[in-house]
Order: structure tokens, then sequence, then C-alpha cells
């Protein structure tokens, strides 16, 4: 159902194998994002999940209809422009391609058995995320019970998109099995990855986007937070995609399919967790500052005009849930003016943030403290050096400052927080790292020179110089 979606987006025709790739990863997304949505829709309007299989089954089989109808009728051969002929793999490139898919299967062992042994994923899956999805598939009429005040602590007035996903599955499958969120988690998890590696390999070749994908997954603690069932993997499998549909969009003349599924693919983040809210401020805010200068004022409004298509459907959804269903949030429903300001002009509040942000920095990753990924992944920028096209600077520094702006909406929750500053951060603030680990990884390789190119900086030190002909 997703790939048959996300295809609607793509030029007809056969697509490359790294196009083919990206399609299968953002079909990850798109498709648990219409099943959550359509099994909400569906309980709002008969308030009961029987029947849900056969409009499962209709919904599949348009969505395929038209993509094939689409393929029939739209036929466009390959976009080949800036292609180059093969160059023959030389031994290098085959180690590179080798470690990458031993690393991903070991990466795939390692969840498979973390699942195993804690089929229920850790705390918030089983209190909150797959305690909600029991809750819209046991409950019945009684299915909205899921926004009760007395169940705050499981965040009440979160969207959706997880606990529906899980429940559609159960439905489908007939029995809330634990297999249903293991393996929710498990396609998101490597799905993330698959975006990280098939975009940067198709916008800076496939030496580079392998290099991407075994950035991500060497980081215990991605393989490890994704078998919790938590939904902040698939948060930042939203942003990611996010970030590279607007990219490879934003190097393409004409047409603005991918700008629409980018929108889709933010308005999912929305639907997924709170803070996918506020990456959508942060993107049109990003993309305001840096694309008029750039680009021009009408050239942003249609853009963004675009965007808001994709993503206007599910922030409705959301606000629908807050406004109509669940009780208010309590970091918002405790705010105080002059409270609220206090915190925010307390310097000992922000030295305790910027303390605990350095702290999981510095140890990011979960490898035994020998050398924080973060760090090994500059150093790794710092030794190939820095490769940008002009026409790409709008566009990364867009993603830069969306990524600054999601932080510091990130510090002022911290800053006005009702809860206990020490308690909060660190219970929270890992995962937020996390859900900005793959667009962090995304962006470093986006800037990052392939290898295959020359680095001027040893070129004008002697080494490996070319000779000049006259």
């Amino acid at each position: 159902m997703g790939f048959a979606f996300v295809r609607l987006f793509f030029q007809s025709g056969r697509p490359s194998g790294k196009e083919l790739g990206l399609q299968l990863s953002l079909a990850v997304g798109a498709g648990f994002g219409i099943l959550s949505t359509l099994f909400f829709a569906w309980l709002l309007l008969l308030d009961t999940n029987g029947g849900f299989h056969w409009a499962s089954l209709v919904i599949v089989v348009a969505l395929v209809g038209i993509m094939l109808y689409r393929v029939k009728t739209r036929r466009v051969s390959p976009d080949t422009t800036g292609e180059t002929s093969p160059v023959r793999a030389t031994w290098a490139d085959r180690l590179l391609s080798i470690s990458f898919f031993i690393a991903f299967l070991s990466a795939v062992g390692a969840f498979i058995f973390v699942a195993l042994k804690k089929p229920h994923g850790e705390w918030d899956a089983w209190a909150s995320w797959n305690m909600r999805a029991r809750f819209l598939y046991r409950g019945g009429e009684r299915w909205s019970a899921v926004f009760s005040k007395y169940l705050w602590y499981s965040g009440a007035d979160y969207p959706l998109l997880l606990p529906a996903s899980v429940a559609g599955g159960w439905t489908l499958a007939g029995s809330d099995t634990p297999a249903v969120p293991a393996l929710i988690s498990l396609l998101f998890t490597f799905a993330t990855v698959g975006v990280v590696a098939s975009s940067i390999a198709a916008i800076k070749g496939t030496k580079q986007g392998y290099l991407a994908g075994l950035a991500l997954i060497v980081a215990p603690s991605f393989i490890l937070h994704g078998a919790s069932q938590y939904a902040d993997i698939p948060l930042g499998f939203f942003f990611v995609a996010t970030f590279a549909l607007l990219h490879i969009q934003d190097g393409k003349e004409g047409g603005d399919r991918l700008l629409l599924l980018a929108g889709v693919m933010a308005g999912l983040a929305a639907w997924t967790k709170n803070e996918g809210l506020l990456f959508i401020i942060a993107v049109v805010i990003a993309r305001l500052v840096v694309s008029i200068p750039a680009r021009g004022l009408r050239r942003y409004f249609k853009e963004s005009f675009t965007l808001a298509k994709g993503f206007a459907p599910f922030v409705l959804i959301v606000l629908f849930l807050k406004l109509a269903l669940a009780e208010p949030n309590p970091l918002l429903a405790s705010q105080q003016t002059q409270t609220t300001f206090e915190k925010l002009t307390d310097l000992s509040r922000h030295q305790t943030i910027y303390m605990a942000f350095a702290e999981n920095i510095k140890d990011f990753g979960g490898a035994d403290k020998v050398a924080s990924t973060w760090i090994i992944l500059i150093a790794f920028l710092a030794l190939v050096g820095v490769k940008v096209a002009r026409m790409e600077l709008p566009s990364i520094a867009a993603t830069a400052l969306t990524l600054l702006l999601v932080v510091a909406g990130y510090w002022v929750v911290y800053l006005t927080t009702p809860f206990e500053l020490g308690w909060h951060l660190g219970t929270t603030l890992g995962r937020l790292l996390l859900q900005l680990w793959p667009s962090f990884v995304f962006m470093l390789f986006l800037i990052a020179r392939p290898l295959d190119q020359p680095n001027p900086l040893k070129e004008e030190a002697g080494v490996n110089p070319e000779p000049v002909r006259q």
C-alpha cells in the first residue's frame, strides 16, 4: 500500500536501483501513515474495528490500480541526466559494499535478539504506545477512553500513528500478538537506514551512500532503541525522509511531486509525536529565511503552498484529536506567565540544560564511552573535507537551520517544564537526540567530499599531485 502510494510521486518507468531503494524505504512510513489514519477514521465513524480489513483491501486495490494506470498512460524514460558510463568496481568498492551488508545483517540479527528477549519493548512501549494500541483494539465502543485524564502519564494527547498502526495490524492479524509492534519497529528502524543510504547514494554516489548507512547503524543505541518499540525512531524516519525529499526536489527543475510528498512526510511526523508539529514550524521558518534571499519570495510561497498541501491533512487530524478528544498537555496546561518568564530567565536552568546536552552528546552512540559517535563522524568530515555545489547551498542551509530550530524548541520546553528539570532531562534528552540522529548523518554526508574525489588540501600539500600538460 505504501509503495503504491509513494510511486505516484515519482516518474513513471523503471527506476534506478538507488531510486527504487529510496521508494521502498519511504513506503514503510507512507504505508503505516495510511493504515493508522484509516484505522482512526474507521473508529471515529463506526465506533468499532469490525470490517476494517475490507476497507484496507479496498484502499490497497485502489492505490495499486491508480499506480498501474499511471505507469501505463504516463510512461517516461528514466532520468539519466548527469549519469556517466559505469565504472568497474575496485576491491575497495567491493569491500565497502560487503562491510555495509554484513553490518546491516548483524544489526538486524541484534534487533531480533533484543525483540525476542523483550517482546513487549521497554517502559514507554508497554506503558504508553502499546497500551494505547490495546485500548483502540480491545475497547470497542469505549475506545476513546484512551484519552482519559487518568492516563495522563501515558501521553493522553499524543498523536496516534504508532498506536493506530499497531491496533490496525492486530485487527488484520486477528489477535494482539507482540509480533506486530516488534515488526513495525523493525521496519521503521531499517527503513530509516534505507532512506539515508539510498538518498545519499543518489545525490553523492554509491560509496557515500554505503558510508552514510554504516554511520547510522554502527551506533548501538540506534538499534537498541529501535527494538524498544518507542515512537522516536519512526519520528526520526519522517524527519530525515522530509529532508531527503526536499533536497532532491530542490535539485530538480520543474515539477513539485517530491515537494508534495515531503509535505506528507512532515505531516506524518506530526501524526507520530508532538515534536512533529515543532518540526513543521521549523521547516517553514528555515525555508523562509534561506529561500527568499536565494530564490525569491514568489517561489517560496509557491513551494510553501505545495508543502502545506502535503502536511495540512495530518495537522488538522492532530488538532482535532487534541481539541475534541484529548485532555490538555500537562507541559502547556500548567504554564503561568510569571512563572514561565522566571524559568526562561533563570541562568542556572540554562546551565543545567547545557551540561545535559554536552554529556549526552559526548557519550552518544553507546560505544562504551570509547568515543562519541558524533565526534567520530566530525573527525571523518575533517579528514575527507567538504564538497558542496553552489546550487545545493540553500537546501543544506535550510536543513541545518531546521535542526537548530528544533533543538532550540527542545531547549525552551526544558526551560519551562513543570516537572523536575534533572529528571525530565535524564529520561528524555537521549531520545530527543536519537530523533535528530538520522538527519544529522544525512546532512554530514551531504556536505562531505565523496571518497572518489581528490581532497584539495592534500593536493596543495603535494599528495598525489596531478602532472601539468603543456
